[in-house]
C-alpha cells in the first residue's frame, strides 16, 4: 500500500521482536505453578476460543484463566483483570496454552515459545497483522478463522520458528540501525 502511494517501504517486525525471548522471560517471576490455559480474548466473545478453551481444559484436566480488562470470562476458573505489563508476561510464561484474539498475546506467546493458538477478532475485519505475522513465521496453521477441533491442535516446533524469527530480527534491526545512522550523518 505505502508502495502504491510512491514511497520506499521496509517491512520490520514490531519492536517487542527487537529484544529476544530470554529478555523477556528474564522479567518474570515464574509465580504460578498451577496447569492452565492462558484465554486473552479482546472482546470475550469468540465462540471458537470458548470451545478451544473448555475442551483443552477438559482433555488435560487444566484450569482456564482469562486476562481481561472489565469484563469477566463466565467460563473461566479465574479472571484476571488487575494484570500491568509485567504481569501480563509472567502469565503468558506461566501458562500450559495460550489462546488469544490479540497481536501481543500472539507475539509474546512466540517470544516465550508458548504453544497457542490465534482466533481473529470476532466480527471484526482487523486481524491481518496477527495473520500475516503468523504467515512469516510458518505457523499460519495457528491462525484458526472459526474453529479448531482439539484433536487437531499441534504442537509448535520453536526450533524452526526460531530461526525464522531471528532472520528477521536481523533484518528489522539492521534497517533501524541503518536508518539512525542515516539520520545522524543528515544532521552533521
Amino acid at each position: 500500500i505505502i508502495e502504491k502511494l510512491g514511497f520506499k517501504a521496509t517491512e520490520v517486525l514490531d519492536p517487542v521482536f527487537l529484544l529476544d525471548g530470554s529478555y523477556w522471560s528474564s522479567l518474570s517471576n515464574d509465580i504460578h505453578d498451577e496447569k492452565y490455559i492462558l484465554v486473552y480474548d479482546l472482546n470475550m466473545n469468540h465462540p471458537g476460543v470458548k470451545r478451544l478453551a473448555i475442551e483443552l481444559a477438559k482433555k488435560n484436566d487444566w484450569n482456564i484463566y482469562s486476562l481481561n480488562d472489565f469484563r469477566t470470562c463466565p467460563y473461566a476458573d479465574k479472571n484476571i483483570n488487575d494484570a500491568g505489563p509485567i504481569d501480563f508476561i509472567n502469565w503468558i510464561k506461566c501458562a500450559q496454552f495460550v489462546i488469544c484474539t490479540s497481536f501481543h498475546g500472539t507475539a509474546f506467546s512466540v517470544l516465550l515459545q508458548k504453544q497457542f493458538y490465534t482466533f481473529p477478532l470476532f466480527g471484526q475485519a482487523n486481524s491481518s497483522r496477527m495473520a500475516d505475522f503468523l504467515q512469516k513465521i510458518n505457523l499460519s496453521s495457528h491462525f484458526i478463522e472459526d474453529s479448531i477441533d482439539v484433536c487437531d491442535v499441534s504442537d509448535i516446533d520453536y526450533c524452526k520458528v526460531q530461526k525464522t524469527i531471528q532472520y528477521y530480527q536481523e533484518l528489522s534491526r539492521n534497517w533501524l540501525i541503518g536508518n539512525l545512522n542515516a539520520g545522524l550523518k543528515n544532521e552533521k
